[in-house]
This record gives C-alpha cells, structure tokens and sequence, in this order.
C-alpha cells in the first residue's frame, strides 16, 4: 500500500512515542460510533480528551478509545503515561 494507506492504519491522536500503545479493536468505526455512543445516556462517565479521543473506565482499568478513519483503538493508562493494553483488558472489550 501507499503511504496514506499505512496511516490510515495508525491511531491518529498522540504523538510518535506513543502510536506503539495504542492496540486495534478491530471494529469500524461505522460499527462503534464513539462520537454517539460515548456521549449517549447509556455510557457514563467517559470524557472526550481531544478530538477523536474518549478516555474511561473498562474493566477496572483506565483506558482511552479513539475513533479513526478506519478502526477503533484502544490504549490503556498506567502510572499516568499510555500503555499497550494487556489480554485481559482486550479481552473486556469482546
């Protein structure tokens, strides 16, 4: 594929150092539309941190969601700094 093809395929909030956190849900984003879901009277307690980005609670854990052109992504929150989610997080999410 083209360039633009592969960052496509790259969450697109964050900076360089920290695309490597994020994980795919593998869902698009036609399927789980974050800017109507997360802000629905069913979903409570997610904030919108940025423009693509809605960071809340799974599992437990503190994670963010961004919704991309092509995919939804996950990346969870450790210590204050972005972390790949774990399986058991993943896991959550299916």
């Amino acid at each position: 594929g083209s360039t633009n093809d592969a960052s496509a395929q790259q969450p697109i909030s964050g900076d360089e150092r920290d695309r490597e956190c994020w994980e795919s849900l593998g869902v698009a984003p036609a399927e789980l539309r974050c800017d109507v879901t997360l802000v629905c009277g069913q979903s409570f307690r997610w904030r919108q941190t940025s423009t693509h980005e809605w960071t809340g609670i799974i599992a437990g854990s503190m994670v963010s969601v961004e919704q991309g052109e092509t995919d939804v992504w996950l990346c969870a929150w450790v210590d204050g700094q972005r972390a790949r989610p774990g399986k058991a997080l993943m896991d959550a999410t299916r």
